[in-house]
Formats: structure tokens, C-alpha cells, sequence
């Protein structure tokens, strides 16, 4: 089963199912009518002849059928978890499932035009209502296996009141191009050697000129790769030196020099909003680990297996295709 068949979890697993979209070729023809009629299974009379269930059956499953297999197997691996961890959801936990789930599907409407949009999403025809609530029943579950995983500490607070509020620091920084050069860099800074001379000697960035200064530096605005740019605003304490660094082919030493606090916005002021915000990021952030991780570790001890002969070929083909090389 493909991860990326689960939903879409990072907006709380939003199950869309395009009918009419990803048919998998033509689909068989409808069988002669003695066979629906022997069955007693008809789905309907067309001047006098008799059409199959069986027939429709067939085609939903050729058509649309996988899809919407991996989600029910999705729900049942979670129903299991659910059960295995005492873990019950009602009408009010799917109700503030949907609730919480309307601002990640409508993110630039108002809260008051939410429902209005959900209701002609629906209409549409882009999810039925006994889609809608499976998923919701799923997330809800999924919610609650999370919660006890999710733990915002203080320093991904501090971190993400930097980057949201805009946090500055400025940095010392070496650079070198052999990692060998920085790791031997590190352990002269570490045995006691001046940061500032060793930008002299050692750095081969341009802001060696400037005594390896860089910044103000912040999330919004940086001359750094971001991920030195995170590894410079997560440094806490004045003279605190990073350990080596990687950005493409060149290593990196950085040395905080000042930090410039947000003017408008004390972190004491928003700390209790930002940990909610923060907690939620990380509960929906471990829902999609929680169902990615079922899913895979089912697949690893074999415990998936489709029956029907139309959706083990196409999974079949789907796994063929995601095996080949790129």
C-alpha cells in the first residue's frame, strides 16, 4: 500500500475519493442476463433484460476499487491499534475531529463560511458523507493515540517564538571545504583557541573579512542556507559554538554572538498560545507517523493480502511501479 494513499494527514487526513478520476482502463463488459437473473442479484431491467449487480460490482472495483480498499484497510489497522490501547472515540471526539478539520480544508475562508463551503464541497461530489465520517472516526482515533506522543519542550518553544515572532541573532561563522579541516577547527575552538582568530586562519567563507560576522540573522531574511540559518537561531546562550555543520559541499562553524529580541512581542505574552499552536502541529504531525507506521509494519510481516483478483493485480502493479528505478 502506498503512504501517499492514506490521505492527506498533514491536513488531518482528508479522504478524497475523485470518482471519475484514475479509472484503470476500460472496464469489462456486463454479463448476458441468465447469469443475473440465476444470481437473483439484479440491479436493474432494461426492456426486459436483467443486469447484475455482480456486473457494477466489477466495474466499481476495476474503476475505483483500490483506493478506497487501502483506506478501509487504513481504518481497520487503526481500529486494532484503537483496540489494543484501550482507546474509544464518540460522536463528540469525530464531531471536533470535523470541526477541527474545516479550517485546514478552508484555510482562507472565514470561520462563519466554513460549513457553507464544506456543504457544496460535498455536493460536488468530492467525498460522500459516509466517507467523510469514516475519516473523521479514523482521525479522532488517531488523535488520541497521538496526544500522548506529541511534547512541546522549552526549547521548541523558544525556537518557534523566534521564527513566528522573528527572533535575530548574529554569528560568528567558519567555513571550511573538507569536514576533516572543520572537525580539527572544532577541536581548537574546544581546547581554548580564540573563535575570531581561527576565522582568520581557518575560514575560507567571505565573511572571513569581516571577522566571520553574519546577520542580524533571522527566518524571514538570511544570506545562510536555512539549515544553517535554524542551526544559528536555535544557539541559546552568547558564545555557544555549534558543533560541525553541513550545506552542500562545504562544512560549517557558527559562534552566537548577539541575540535581538522581537520589540513588539514578549514571549511570556504568547508562550501559552504558541505551546497549544505547537502541540497541535506535533499531534498532527504524529498521527500521519502513527499511520504510516501501521501500515508499514503490516506490510512487513505480511499481514495484508488482497483476496479480490482485480485489486491484488493492481496492487500488484502499483508496487511493481514504485520498485523500479528512477
Amino acid at each position: 500500500m502506498n503512504r501517499e494513499r492514506c490521505g492527506v494527514l498533514a491536513a488531518a487526513v482528508i479522504l478524497v475519493v475523485a470518482m471519475g478520476a484514475g479509472a484503470q482502463n476500460a472496464a469489462p463488459a456486463a454479463k448476458d442476463a441468465t447469469a443475473a437473473k440465476a444470481s437473483g442479484n439484479v440491479m436493474a431491467v432494461v426492456d426486459g433484460v436483467e443486469l447484475s449487480m455482480a456486473d457494477l460490482n466489477e466495474i466499481l472495483v476495476f474503476s475505483y476499487g483500490l483506493p478506497m480498499a487501502q483506506q478501509l484497510i487504513a481504518n481497520e489497522l487503526v481500529r486494532q491499534e484503537a483496540v489494543r490501547n484501550h482507546v474509544v472515540v464518540g460522536p463528540d471526539d469525530i464531531k471536533a475531529e470535523h470541526e477541527r478539520t474545516l479550517p485546514l480544508l478552508f484555510p482562507m475562508l472565514p470561520e462563519g463560511d466554513r460549513e457553507g463551503a464544506f456543504a457544496m464541497y460535498m455536493q460536488e461530489g468530492r467525498v460522500t458523507q459516509k466517507q467523510w465520517d469514516m475519516t473523521m472516526e479514523r482521525n479522532a482515533v488517531l488523535r488520541k493515540l497521538a496526544q500522548g506522543r506529541a511534547k512541546v519542550t522549552d526549547e521548541a518553544l523558544e525556537f518557534a517564538f523566534g521564527i513566528k515572532y522573528g527572533r535575530q541573532v548574529v554569528v560568528r561563522h567558519i567555513q571550511t571545504a573538507a569536514l576533516a579541516d572543520a572537525e580539527a577547527v572544532l577541536k581548537e575552538i574546544e581546547g581554548g583557541a580564540a573563535f575570531e582568530k581561527l576565522v582568520a586562519t581557518k575560514s575560507v567563507s567571505p565573511s572571513r573579512d569581516q571577522g566571520g560576522l553574519v546577520g542580524p540573522l533571522s527566518a524571514q531574511a538570511s544570506p545562510m542556507p536555512p539549515s544553517l540559518t535554524e542551526a544559528a537561531l536555535r544557539l541559546k546562550k552568547i558564545g555557544q559554538v555549534s558543533n560541525v555543520l553541513q550545506a552542500g559541499m562545504t562544512f560549517h562553524i557558527l559562534k552566537l554572538e548577539k541575540i535581538i529580541e522581537p520589540e513588539k512581542v514578549k514571549f511570556e505574552d504568547v508562550k501559552d498560545a504558541l505551546r497549544k499552536e505547537l502541540f497541535e502541529q506535533m499531534v498532527q504531525q504524529q498521527q500521519m507517523k502513527i499511520l504510516e507506521d501501521l501500515i508499514a509494519q503490516a506490510e512487513r510481516d505480511k499481514k495484508i493480502k488482497y483476496v479480490h483478483p482485480i485489486l491484488a493485480e493492481q496492487d500488484r502493479q502499483n508496487k511493481e511501479a514504485a520498485n523500479k528505478p528512477k
